[in-house]
């Protein structure tokens, strides 16, 4: 084999290995809020027309799960449940920014919370279980769908210890859905030209939050490109 065959060939191994391991050090670790196995849902999807934002109350949560996660990945595990009810969803969006066919737009802006119990994490009292802000969503007002963008979020250090993870974890962007059932009321026709409504009974909700991976893998990744470059060029120099 040729010299630069044989360090090219290096190289591309190298580097394979560097992207490899960086890829399982940032594992795509989520952690999933969900209806679940909750026995009842509730909760309203609410806009007051003109430029005011959209406000969530009271949506029921009813199992967080880790997905990839150190510990405690794969099954669901209980919100809630004797020890103080079901989770509850609050949320407030940015301003209203747009309506068409039948799909209303809001802004970035307020916040996502996500307060109840997890008996299995040995939370046992209403504990503030993530807070994620800004946010912005789109409701489909004739699918009755609420597709929303979280924001930069914490979580409870007793619920990420539980699934292994640090207290400083930082989870990046994701989006959650919401389905509802019933337009209860409403000013104007907001099938058509936009106006107010109400909301009731989410009947399926599902907020997953992913961990931005560690400053760490992405600084090993880069050291091992640039590492591989110096060598590669002092080797081909010598030639």
């Amino acid at each position: 084999m040729k010299p630069k065959t044989s360090i090219l060939l290096s190289l591309f191994l190298s580097v394979t290995l560097i992207i490899t391991f960086a890829g399982f050090a940032s594992a795509d670790i989520t952690i999933d809020f969900a209806t679940g196995f909750a026995d009842s849902q509730g909760g309203t999807i609410s806009y007051a027309g003109g430029v005011t934002p959209l406000i969530g109350e009271h949506i029921v949560i009813g199992l967080v799960r880790g997905i990839d996660t150190p510990s405690n990945a794969g099954p669901a595990h209980a919100v809630g449940g004797s020890l103080g009810g079901w989770a509850g969803l609050d949320f407030t969006t940015g301003n209203f920014i747009s309506f068409s066919g039948n799909l209303y737009t809001f802004g970035s802006g307020g916040a996502l919370t996500i307060t109840g119990t997890v008996p299995d994490a040995g939370i046992n009292t209403d504990t503030l279980l993530l807070n994620a802000s800004p946010i912005s969503a789109s409701f489909q007002v004739n699918t009755r769908e609420l597709t929303v963008v979280l924001g930069n979020d914490t979580k409870d250090p007793d619920l990420l210890d539980y699934f292994g993870l640090p207290a400083d974890t930082q989870f990046q962007i994701a989006l959650g859905t919401i389905h509802t059932e019933d337009i209860l009321a409403y000013n104007g026709d907001p099938y058509v030209s936009g106006g107010s409504f109400t909301s009731d009974d989410a009947l399926s909700t599902d907020i997953p939050n992913a961990a931005v991976p560690e400053p760490a893998t992405m600084l090993l990744l880069g050291s091992g490109l640039l590492g591989m470059g110096v060598y590669a060029r002092r080797r081909f120099s010598k030639k």
